[in-house]
């Protein structure tokens, strides 16, 4: 049930669905005094949520460091978080998004040697189809050179609470004591660890794919709005949401 009500939060939490509603709301009111602040909010909200530099500041505020290279330390395995990778049923081909990162930096501190290991936890995150992207992603890094049996799957979880729960139990039946390195998105982090600790895995942060970088003050980005800040506020307000949720329930 949490993981469907999850889904349809997700439309409910997106600014461009507050932006809508409210221009709605302005175009078929009655009322002219209501029309008018709703054409307003909306208005107003639509500058907001796709300002670049408002944005940057917020993910600045939130994001976790990422390990810098040379401050790398060893760990006996690398808990890889999915959302890099989906199925197209159509095509049935694979497509990468813009969370890969945590699939190539896995392989980079394999092949250098900082983790041991690669544990793989992602399931199915789709309310349609049943694809397991851990097993293609396995099946990926063995044809990139990495031995079979150093690349682990969990492929039933659905959501990080479950990447949790499910590798633990997975890491208990290997009788695996070590220490991980939990990689995931800058973003995501803050939740990942929160349930990761929880399940009593001891785990130390690996960010990747960080959203921001050196604060930048170009007019563009201070004053033009871009479509493409709308979908990153999504990200964003996603993870805020996921975080309170799950302490509220007790899932971190």
């Amino acid at each position: 049930m949490f993981f469907y009500l999850s889904k349809i939060l997700a439309f409910f939490v997106s600014p461009f669905s507050w932006i809508v509603f409210f221009l709605l709301l302005g175009i078929f009111s009655k009322d002219a005094r209501r029309k008018k602040r709703s054409l307003i909010t909306s208005v107003v909200l639509l500058l907001f949520f796709s300002n670049s530099f408002i944005l940057d500041e917020f993910i600045h505020a939130w994001e976790t460091e990422v390990v810098k290279y040379d401050e790398e330390k060893p760990h006996d395995i690398g808990i890889v978080l999915g959302g890099g990778v989906t199925y197209d049923a159509i095509s049935r081909r694979v497509k990468y998004g813009n969370n890969m990162q945590r699939y190539t930096d896995a392989i980079d501190l394999y092949k250098r040697g900082i983790i041991k290991k690669i544990l793989v936890s992602s399931g199915s995150g789709s309310m349609v189809y049943d694809w397991k992207e851990a097993d293609w992603i396995q099946k990926m890094y063995v044809q990139f050179g990495v031995p079979a049996e150093d690349v682990w799957v969990e492929n039933r979880s659905r959501n990080t609470f479950e990447n949790a729960q499910f590798s633990k139990q997975m890491l208990d039946s290997l009788n695996f004591q070590g220490i991980a390195y939990l990689i995931t998105s800058a973003t995501h982090m803050r939740r990942a660890m929160g349930c990761f600790n929880k399940a009593g895995i001891i785990a130390d942060p690996y960010s990747v794919n960080k959203m921001t970088g050196k604060r930048l003050f170009y007019p563009d980005h201070l004053f033009i709005p871009s479509a493409y800040v709308l979908a990153k506020w999504e990200n964003l307000i996603h993870e805020w949401i996921g975080c309170v949720a799950y302490k509220v329930t007790g899932k971190m």
